[in-house]
């Protein structure tokens, strides 16, 4: 009894020192559940995105790889699409797709997947 007695007292005093006023790296921390809830529902949706992309790039990675090549961005954007890249930062990507053949072109789709989900939002 004495046990939970002390540990309820530290807790207490460990939420009551925290000042939502003054920076912190947690937080308020009777929020924690709730940002946990948060996190999960985000990285649901965000997995299910991914999840679209590297199907679409898979399935397409060959034929995307000669039309990026040859300057054609139809299934470029198309997956842009899918991965929600911003309309004014999809040229960019096209054209970093295009000047690093080494890296996005080279047999891997992964690495374009990633790119994609990097530049989405």
């Amino acid at each position: 009894m004495k046990t939970r007695t002390l540990t309820s007292i530290g807790l207490v005093l460990a939420i009551a020192g925290c000042d939502p006023s003054q920076p912190n790296h947690l937080g308020n921390p009777l929020l924690l559940p709730i940002g946990g809830i948060g996190t999960g529902v985000e990285n649901s949706f965000y997995n299910a995105r991914r999840n679209r992309v590297s199907a679409f790039v898979r399935e397409n990675y060959p034929e995307m790889v000669q039309q990026i090549r040859a300057g054609n961005s139809v299934l470029a954007y198309a997956a842009m699409d899918i991965a929600r890249v911003p309309q004014a930062s999809r040229p960019v990507l096209f054209e970093e797709l295009r000047a690093n053949p080494d890296i996005y072109l080279s047999g891997d789709p992964e690495k374009m997947i990633v790119a994609l989900m990097v530049w989405g939002n």
